[in-house]
């Protein structure tokens, strides 16, 4: 199972997604990337 497929999917069931990583490994790149591509909106929020 790849990333955009995990992101459809809870898109398509309307399921919140909490991307969760050290510093640097592309987060909110990938979100980002996968919300351009299929003309989605995407805030990105940082609690620290």
């Amino acid at each position: 199972m790849t990333l955009d497929s995990i992101l459809d999917s809870a898109t398509k069931a309307r399921v919140p997604v909490l991307l969760w990583g050290s510093p640097g490994v592309g987060k909110s790149a990938a979100i980002t990337s996968w919300a351009k591509r299929r003309g989605q909106a995407c805030w990105t929020v940082i609690a620290s």
